[in-house]
């Protein structure tokens, strides 16, 4: 559990992320499981997953690595969506000249 999204809420119900783990079969936790309640090596990396398919890239299966990947979700994926584009642009304000 412990969902992350936009704050948006034309976004939020596409763009709700959180920290998925993944098993040693190679398939990836849901949103409805908490990765940090585990048994311990149930999970060998933690990923940030997003509702809109978007995935972060693996980290280890350990507090930091959890961590790691909701700051990855909120820095590389969630706030590039909530952060409103000057009209007529497909730029972010970021790339715009000052």
């Amino acid at each position: 559990m412990g969902a992350i999204d936009t704050g948006t809420d034309d976004l939020s119900a596409t763009h709700r992320g959180y920290v998925a783990g993944r098993y040693r079969d190679g398939a990836l936790s849901d949103t409805w499981t908490d990765v940090t309640r585990c048994a311990e090596r149930t999970f060998i990396a933690y990923l940030a997953r997003c509702g809109c398919g978007w995935l972060g890239e693996p980290h280890p299966a350990d507090p930091d690595g959890y961590h790691t990947c909701q700051r990855d979700l909120i820095r590389n994926h969630l706030s590039s969506i909530a952060t409103p584009r000057p009209a007529g642009t497909d730029r972010s304000p970021d790339d715009m000249p000052r």
